[in-house]
């Protein structure tokens, strides 16, 4: 099994009338998780490792994931303050704005 999660970014999109979350490579690139039917109900299919693998573990913390990413804002933010190094300051600016980005692309808030 591999360790590994599909890369990123990723996308929902449609093929055959059925919804995917997959790699944004063009037209739909690798599908992290596909729709199946079983035994007439709808179900997930993650083909790198299934339930357990890579791809779904990495589905199932995002919960989790954004919530240390506002944390991790709000923590950078208090070191501003006292922050002197210009380079210091202006990386930690830069991963706030990389963290708000991503938390808005999660919530569908504004960065």
């Amino acid at each position: 099994m591999s360790t590994k999660h599909t890369p990123g970014p990723w996308s929902i999109w449609t093929s055959n009338s059925y919804r995917r979350i997959g790699s944004d490579a063009p037209r739909g690139g690798e599908v992290l998780c596909g729709s199946v039917q079983r035994d007439g109900c709808a179900d997930l299919y993650f083909p790198n490792g299934g339930y357990e693998g890579p791809d779904a573990r990495l589905v199932t913390a995002a919960p989790d994931l954004l919530a240390s990413l506002r944390t991790t804002v709000s923590m950078l933010q208090g070191t501003l303050l006292i922050i002197t190094d210009k380079d210091a300051r202006a990386m930690a600016k830069e991963a706030i704005a990389e963290a708000r980005a991503a938390i808005a692309k999660a919530t569908g808030e504004k960065a």
